[in-house]
Order: structure tokens, then sequence, then C-alpha cells
């Protein structure tokens, strides 16, 4: 079942999901007709468009996909690994790409935004942004955020960032790094300090002394 939803001015939204009742895409339009072929579903699925049908799609999702090869879903844990929007169609080079990595207790460690397809449908860096953010947090047992680190993914990728941020700490000089905080916590899991530092863009080196 794909639910729909209508808005005044006739607009439809239609949500299709995969077969493991994961959401797989989006679609915008004001007829979402089907075609009445023989074993198509007698909804929208994306793939059984009839006539009239202007169904566009918004965005799609892909899960367990950690090397981000390609846009189809791998096997997991079902986690989230790419977001695709499609702003203007599914033009090569318009869409807008988000990943998201995750540990070993499939928690959400990492992001980055900014990216586009290109032809073959590979992740590549879009032509119009030159600093791709890249996002990445330390958590302990806990799932508490000891640290948060910002990345210009022009100057590094995603895994690099991951891997480079278990060893960063202030003097040290990151590869891509422009942002770097940590928070304390106590015997009783409450944050109590969090201090931020600066980062030098160009070398990425973490000062020494906190600013907060």
């Amino acid at each position: 079942m794909i639910p729909t939803r209508y808005a005044s001015n006739g607009t439809i939204t239609d949500t299709v999901f995969d077969s493991m009742g994961r959401i797989a895409s989006t679609w915008v339009g004001t007829n979402d007709a089907v075609s009445n072929a023989a074993g198509t579903p007698a909804y929208f699925d994306g793939t059984n468009a009839g006539s009239g049908n202007n169904m566009t799609e918004t965005a799609s999702y892909v899960y367990d996909n950690p090397s981000f090869t390609g846009t189809t879903s791998g096997v997991g844990d079902s986690n989230l690994s790419e977001i695709i929007a499609y702003p203007d169609g599914n033009t090569v080079g318009t869409q807008r790409v988000t990943l998201m990595s995750y540990d070993f207790r499939d928690r959400q460690i990492a992001s980055e935004s900014g990216l586009t397809l290109n032809s073959s449908g590979s992740v590549v860096q879009s032509s119009t942004v030159a600093y791709p953010p890249i996002n990445v947090s330390l958590l302990d047992n806990l799932g508490n955020n000891l640290a948060s680190l910002s990345f210009n993914g022009g100057a590094t990728t995603l895994a690099a960032a991951i891997t480079a941020a278990v060893t960063a700490q202030p003097g040290m000089a990151v590869a891509g790094l422009v942002g770097y905080s940590t928070s304390e916590y106590d015997s009783q899991n409450r944050d109590y300090e969090d201090q931020t530092y600066s980062v030098d863009p160009t070398t990425g080196t973490i000062s020494t002394t906190a600013l907060t």
C-alpha cells in the first residue's frame, strides 16, 4: 500500500515502500494514475505510470550501502546510507546526495552532504559545492557525544575523516579539519563541560587551548 496525501490545491504526494517496509522514494504530482498491465499493483509504485500520470520523484533512499557504490540498497541492518533529492528532476549533476555512516552498533557517526550523481549513478562531488561539509561524532559506550568534528569534503573523504577523527586532539594537524569541539560527562552521565577549539582551515591544526 502506498500512503497518499492530497493537498487542497490538488497536489498528490505518494510514498513508495520497499519489500521490507522502508521508505524507498517519494513522488509529487497531480495525477498518479497507474497502468492496467498484468502483474502491476493497483497503486502507483514509481514504475507503473498510466495515462496522464505526471508524478515526479522528489527523493529516493538507499540502505546498507556503506561503500556508497551506486544507488542500490544492500543487505544489512536497514541503516539509511544515502538520501538522494531531485530538485530538478533526475538530471545528471543536479541531484543532491547526503551520505550517512554508522558504527558497529548501528549508531550514525558521520554524514556528508552537497554531493551529486554522475551519469553512471556513482556518488561524486558536485561542481556547484566546492566544499561539501562532513560532520563526524565520536560516541562513548553510552552514546554520549565526546567530540564533534567538521571537515571540508573538498580536502578529504568521509571514510578518511572518520578515521582521522578517532585520534584527533588539541595541537594536532588533521587533514581537511575545519571545526573541533569536545564534551565531558560526570558519573551520572550529565554533560558538565563543552569546549570549542579554533582550527586553522588551511592546515587543519587544532589550537592547544579551548576558546570556551
